[in-house]
């Protein structure tokens, strides 16, 4: 048996080679002038020379930082240490305010929840409450004033407002929705020292269809408060009033009431849920049909329809017929509202428009709902303008020229306004731009001047809640970058 051999590779042919030169090379630790400085210093005494730096900085480093404590020789009212303050307040959201109620820890805010006094929280808040504290401590939050991206001061603001603008400038004001009554009087007073100026109220999720279809219905614009504890039929049509609907705190509580059964008389309500897309309230519905979001208005006008020849308020509708007219669910519920005039109540998403709100407005008056399961609300801190056509027109304007300045509080238009308006074309051709916000967002990128905006927990306000209750907005912490409010 001949012996086996065993194979032998190369790395290279250098090495199959392995002359004096590669012996050399492999040698050497490194390749050439690599291990050996040219200015007389060997590797090794500069490795030596700069761990000795080092090791002196760290050993300079180690110095305990001078802390002074000065006590407190008078503690501030009501203060122990360790145990929390909490405070009463308000949050302003869309044009109305929910009662809160706030934990501090050493001056500073640090847990939200319901009022359980204030009549539209009742204890109880929902997701968007529950964070705006982290909003308040968002790393990313707006620290300061700026011009152009470059820091300024507000007094340096000021100084622009009162070179580039007098009375006869065309200011357009661009808010968010605010109940506020010092706001509002701030509001008269800059239309009357600016006579050629316009207010608009812009917002992207607002209750405006609503006010318009109340306009409709009522030759006036009014504030649609359901109350669902009255109510044993309820039927709503992509309103969410569980999860993103407007007063959900509030809706949620009163819905749950109607589901209590405290004797054996009691009968729980009933919810039917006609939405495109799963929501908070179709996963509570006794009853849930999948729809698509256009075929809402259809399907409303097919109720009015079948309920036309029992409701003389519903005449214009007599005769009236569609796709929807002979679906299951337009006769169960004209039956449903029949049967429980004054105790059932009709709903329609936010977003549906005017003509849909107006006839849902129609059809819940005609069953003697209005006034019992759903109130209309008059708002003293709304006009009669559509808001819609006004910030329409209000950018049509600004794409002309006409426009000397542009004062937006709050609201981002640039990326929440329809793609089609070119909101920051429109700003770029104002001479004067200026933005009021929590963060250094699209608006603020295109307009001028960024005016770094407060939370609510550091300022001082005032508003009214969903149904009208006067509610104040008192500061837990001072500014804590000098932020300006409204």
């Amino acid at each position: 048996m001949s012996k086996q051999q065993q194979q032998t590779y190369w790395r290279s042919l250098n090495e199959l080679a392995n002359n004096d030169e590669y012996r050399k090379f492999v040698d050497r630790e490194f390749p050439e002038d690599a291990s050996e400085l040219k200015d007389g210093y060997s590797r090794r005494n500069f490795l030596q020379i700069m761990g000795a730096s080092i090791a002196l900085a760290g050993f300079a480093a180690c110095r305990k930082p001078v802390q002074k404590i000065v006590p407190q020789t008078t503690m501030p009212e009501y203060t122990v240490a360790g145990k929390p303050l909490f405070y009463a307040t308000s949050i302003p959201f869309l044009g109305y305010t929910t009662g809160l109620l706030v934990e501090t820890n050493s001056g500073r805010p640090t847990k939200i929840e319901g009022n359980p006094e204030h009549p539209s929280s009742l204890g109880s808040t929902n997701i968007y409450q529950q964070a705006s504290i982290l909003d308040m401590y968002d790393p990313d939050r707006s620290r300061s004033v700026k011009y152009n991206g470059e820091r300024r001061s507000f007094s340096d603001f000021i100084s622009a407002v009162a070179e580039n603008l007098n009375a006869t400038s065309r200011v357009v004001f661009i808010s968010e929705s605010n109940s506020s009554m010092t706001l509002n009087r701030f509001k008269r007073e800059a239309l009357s020292k600016y006579p050629n100026s316009v207010w608009v109220n812009y917002e992207p999720f607002g209750e405006e269809n609503q006010l318009l279809g109340s306009q409709i219905a009522f030759g006036r614009k009014l504030r649609v408060s359901p109350d669902l504890s009255a109510a044993k039929v309820i039927i709503s049509l992509d309103a969410d009033f569980m999860g993103t609907g407007a007063d959900n705190v509030r809706n949620i509580k009163a819905y749950t009431k109607g589901r209590k059964i405290q004797s054996t008389s009691d009968s729980l309500n009933r919810l039917y849920v006609a939405e495109a897309n799963y929501s908070l309230t179709g996963s509570n519905a006794d009853h849930r049909l999948r729809i698509k979001t256009s075929d809402i208005k259809p399907f409303v006008y097919a109720l009015a329809g079948k309920l036309a020849s029992s409701f003389s308020e519903l005449s214009a509708f007599n005769g009236y017929t569609n796709s929807f007219s002979q679906h299951e669910w337009v006769s169960v519920l004209a039956e449903e509202i029949l049967n429980n005039q004054g105790t059932s109540v009709l709903l329609a998403g936010a977003d549906h428009d005017a003509e849909t709100h107006a006839v849902v407005a129609a059809i819940n008056t005609a069953a003697g709902n209005s006034g019992q399961t759903v109130k209309y609300l008059e708002l003293p801190h709304v006009d009669d303008a559509n808001q819609h056509e006004a910030f329409k027109s209000a950018v049509a304007e600004m794409s002309s020229g006409a426009v000397d300045a542009v004062i937006l509080l709050g609201t981002n238009p640039v990326f929440t306004a329809p793609a089609d308006l070119n909101v920051a074309d429109a700003l770029s051709k104002v001479p004067f731009t200026a933005h009021l916000a929590n963060h250094f967002d699209e608006t603020s990128k295109v307009c001028k001047w960024h005016i770094n905006r407060a939370s609510f927990l550091e300022y001082w306000g005032d508003g009214y809640d969903f149904t009208g209750v006067p509610s104040v907005i008192q500061p837990m912490i001072q500014p804590l970058f000098n932020g300006k409010s409204e």
